[in-house]
């Protein structure tokens, strides 16, 4: 072969090898991406190009047209589709979608339906509140909604229940919508997954349901209400939200009404639902605010273990006032006692702080825009419980906050999801900017009081200041009133020096620590009237800053 002719043949080879290319687009989906045995799936594809017939695509080996939608049920487990499109002989585009198949929940066996309806009290206007009581078929499907309002981690990782209220427009709670009052809708919850630690997993079982009031246990209600001075214009509001929650008691229900201000007063305990406590007006209260202390009190009070708890806590404000309890603390009450923990936030109050209670409570957060909400709040509560549903699953222990997402999907309308979380265990809760007690101190002398106490209180703050360790820790000390005013402020310097030792044993380096000793000039009591006061004021308070 002469040079030309070899010359012509390599030219050739070449213009064949540049003109094989990938289109302009190529588009392949699969939707939706978890779905339960029996479900259709949608496939969508579209290959773009100015000269579209050269090329050719494929799902699964199988050869379609340029563009198209097909609909598949695939089989239980994971099911990966793949799409090639290929010009001539040459593979140019590939790309894969992945569906997640779960069975079809579990339906308890030998459970009797029990074919017995709510006694409706429908709700006629639109309402975000729950303001009502309907069967399934007098619902209108096309604004059904769901929500997580509670979730049980008693039995974590083996069971998991998440508390969900179904709704519709108008508030009305749904009721007929599981067993063993219906197993006609199993096919309304169509899937559960969960989120933690950067993974997404399917629930491949769980069982659904219903209760109602008339089964329900009898409850021990915690009622945990701000009467601090800043209350002035929203107190009425209150007090009507705490006369709706007499109308919604049961009278084997008890319930305890703790109010505070910078003062805890625990007004009445365990009555018998049937009965009206008597409060102490707020002309005798309006102090500071003791959130904190107010609601471990109100959540650590005895009671049996066979009764349901449902705690309501109400603020306003930031907490000033608690001398020994932190937000950290209300939520590991809530946990340890599996309390059904609603808490509401008005106002000032710190949002973020009250969010993070609620969560590592396995609670539900309120933050109505106007006290005038506070009634209709107080009444979904309650109601929430007279017709609701328990999501039962087995989880796996991951140390990590665990969202969930739920699909439902009413009769005749599309799908829709909604999200719930819980925490295997309360998290250390850090509150930029609050004064922690970390000790106090006999009269003058730099050692700790009850000092196993202080340390063991230290011990925990250390290990708040290492969820977020970029910090400083002001360490700020006081002295009571008595004696020299500069006497005063050495020993309080002796004393923030004091507990600064005792948090550079614990593994804080030294300079990340800042004493401020502020003697006789920010007591808690300006007269000390006896000596428990006296004590109070000389403390030594920590900042992370």
């Amino acid at each position: 072969m002469n040079r030309i002719a070899i010359l012509l043949v390599v030219l050739t080879a070449l213009t064949a090898c540049q003109s094989v290319r990938p289109p302009r687009e190529a588009q392949f989906f699969v939707t939706p991406a978890s779905v339960i045995v029996g479900d259709t799936v949608t496939l969508n594809w579209a290959v773009n190009d100015d000269e579209p017939a050269r090329f050719a695509p494929f799902i699964d080996g199988d050869k379609v047209a340029i563009q198209g939608v097909k609909y598949e049920v695939p089989q239980e487990g994971v099911k990966q589709y793949t799409f090639d499109v290929r010009d001539g002989d040459t593979l140019v585009v590939s790309k894969t979608a992945t569906v997640r198949v779960a069975p079809r929940p579990v339906v308890a066996k030998d459970v009797p339906v029990v074919n017995v309806p709510v006694a409706e009290e429908p709700h006629a206007k639109p309402s975000n509140y729950a303001k009502g009581l309907v069967n399934y078929k007098a619902a209108n499907n096309a604004g059904l909604s769901a929500s997580v309002f509670s979730v049980d981690v008693r039995d974590f990782p083996s069971k998991v229940r998440i508390y969900v209220s179904v709704r519709d427009a108008n508030g009305n709670l749904v009721a007929n919508l599981a067993p063993p009052y219906n197993n006609q809708h199993g096919s309304f919850w169509k899937s559960v997954s969960e989120q933690y630690a950067g993974s997404n997993r399917t629930i491949d079982s769980f069982t659904v349901t219903e209760y109602r009031t008339d089964k329900s246990a009898s409850r021990n209600v915690s009622l945990v209400a701000d009467y601090s001075g800043s209350m002035e214009n929203d107190i009425n509001q209150l007090e009507l939200a705490l006369d709706v929650v007499h109308t919604r008691l049961h009278t084997s229900d008890i319930h305890t009404l703790v109010q505070f201000d910078h003062r805890v007063f625990i007004t009445s305990e365990n009555v018998p639902g049937s009965s009206r406590i008597a409060r102490i007006p707020f002309s005798q209260l309006s102090g500071g605010t003791a959130f904190y202390a107010a609601s471990v009190n109100a959540l650590s009070n005895s009671t049996s273990t066979h009764m349901d708890r449902i705690a309501i806590l109400f603020t306003d404000g930031y907490d000033n006032s608690s001398l020994f309890h932190s937000a950290y603390d209300v939520a590991n009450a809530s946990f340890r006692n599996n309390a059904r923990t609603f808490v509401i936030g008005l106002g000032n109050a710190d949002a973020d702080i009250l969010q993070k209670i609620a969560l590592n409570s396995n609670g539900k957060y309120y933050q109505p825009k106007t006290s005038a909400e506070l009634d209709d709040i107080y009444e979904e509560i309650f109601r929430e419980f007279e017709a609701y549903y328990v999501i039962e699953y087995s989880s796996k222990a991951a140390n990590d906050v665990h969202a969930v997402n739920i699909t439902i999907q009413p009769q005749g309308q599309p799908a829709q999801s909604f999200s719930g979380s819980f925490v295997e265990q309360p998290q250390p809760i850090l509150e930029t900017n609050r004064r922690y007690m970390a000790g106090q101190f006999g009269s003058g002398s730099a050692s700790l009081v009850n000092s196993s106490e202080w340390k063991s209180r230290i011990d925990t703050l250390v290990q708040l200041w290492k969820t977020d360790n970029t910090k400083k820790i002001l360490v700020i000390a006081h002295s009571d009133t008595r004696g020299n005013e500069e006497s005063n402020r050495k020993l309080s310097e002796k004393r923030a020096a004091a507990i600064k030792r005792e948090i550079v044993k614990r593994g804080v380096p030294s300079d990340m620590i800042i004493i401020d000793g502020k003697g006789e000039t920010e007591p808690i009591y300006e007269q000390e009237m006896n000596k428990a006061q006296l004590q109070e004021n000389r403390r030594v308070e920590l900042v992370f800053i």
